[in-house]
């Protein structure tokens, strides 16, 4: 009864010869490819192929590795956006327990995850469901599954300087949040944060505080407490931003460019 889907989804046999026939091919949507057997590999779903900061996710192996957590009995991971352009694309992970009265917390599974998945495909959000919403058909319907809300929760500690409330409002910045729910404990990592926007935080860390932080110090503190205590015990390094040449008819080489030359 939908006469725009049926034109869109079942179309001329592609390979049929004769012009007069009027056999229908199912697009179904889905990946695979002929075996040399004559056997059909299905490898996934084209409408769930999504990048994550540049990297290719197929939502089902990041599904399918969830679902070996010993406390998960059912999973869903798609693909949410905080703009209206996409381009902030994050992944978000629902879960049900195997049993009524298990809690299973966002830092297990994001232990989990970050044993078998690249930083890039693991989820920023998990969210424990009773059960999974399903279509009429009995299959997970991906779009009323509902929005994450992050929360402080009940460990919130509110920032006790300046330096701590700078620090909050620069993650508030990166992570698109509001900064009463960014407590000086809160990890970055498992609020929203990944290694692109934790080098954003970086960055406007040294320009506004003038303290050059390692990223590697940032991974192992990911959190405005220990950041703020390390920034304490390190002296102030003033950023300098990279001021432009004065316009000119040639430039001379950079070492990258003589070593192409």
């Amino acid at each position: 009864n939908n006469p725009g889907l049926n034109r869109e989804r079942f179309i001329l046999n592609p390979v049929d010869e004769d012009p007069d026939s009027d056999d229908l091919f199912h697009k179904t949507g889905d990946i695979g490819k002929y075996l040399s057997d004559g056997n059909l590999d299905v490898l996934g779903r084209s409408d769930r192929q999504v990048k994550i900061r540049g990297v290719r996710a197929e939502l089902e192996e990041i599904e399918a590795i969830m679902a070996k957590h010993p406390d998960v009995n059912e999973t869903a991971v798609i693909a949410r956006s905080n703009d209206e352009n996409g381009e902030d694309t994050y992944l978000c992970a629902y879960v049900t327990p195997v049993a009524a009265e298990t809690q299973i917390t966002p830092d297990m599974l994001h232990e989990f995850c970050v044993q078998y998945l690249p930083d890039a495909l693991v989820p920023s959000y998990f969210v424990q469901l009773e059960k999974m919403p399903l279509t009429a058909n009995g299959k997970i319907d991906r779009k009323a599954l509902p929005k994450p809300v992050f929360t402080g929760g009940e460990n919130y500690t509110a920032p006790r300087d300046d330096l701590e409330r700078q620090l909050v409002e620069i993650w508030a910045e990166a992570l698109r949040k509001e900064e009463s729910i960014i407590g000086i404990d809160s990890n970055f990592f498992r609020i929203g944060g990944h290694s692109l926007k934790a080098t954003m935080v970086i960055e406007k860390i040294h320009k506004r505080l003038n303290t050059r932080l390692p990223l590697v110090t940032f991974f192992k503190t990911p959190n405005i407490r220990d950041l703020a205590q390390y920034m304490r015990e390190n002296r102030e390094e003033m950023f300098a931003a990279i001021e432009p040449v004065e316009k000119r008819e040639f430039y001379p080489l950079s070492s990258a460019q003589k070593r192409l030359y």
